[in-house]
């Protein structure tokens, strides 16, 4: 369930870039401002090529499974996804990713940036 401050990274290095061209150093939070559950980002980055997940369990032992394919999706992104089936597990957690002292909730606040930088 933890929650993250998800952006793209060319939005962080044209910030970057714009803290360079700034007349004094200066530090900043490059951030969205906007939180989304890891398990959200996992299900949008699958919609984007036309696979739709569905999770089961909780905890260490959730899993995510392909619930359907879109094959006009897939197709359109030059994808084969042919060997994709419904009920395929495609998603699992692994607790040698874990950070013990890992909060749930990672959400930063942009407003010096966004009111200094543009």
């Amino acid at each position: 369930d933890a929650k993250r401050d998800w952006g793209h990274a060319k939005d962080y290095v044209k910030m970057m870039h714009l803290m360079l061209q700034a007349p004094t150093p200066q530090d900043y939070v490059i951030a969205t401002g906007k939180t989304t559950s890891v398990r959200d980002f996992v299900k949008m980055s699958f919609e984007f090529i036309g696979i739709n997940l569905e999770f089961q369990n909780t905890g260490i032992k959730e899993i995510g499974l392909i619930k359907s394919v879109d094959e006009k999706r897939a197709n359109a992104l030059d994808l084969n996804l042919s060997h994709l089936k419904a009920g395929q597990i495609v998603v699992r957690i692994d607790e040698r990713y874990f950070r013990p002292t890992e909060v749930d909730l990672l959400l930063g606040d942009p407003t010096k940036a966004e009111k200094e930088l543009g």
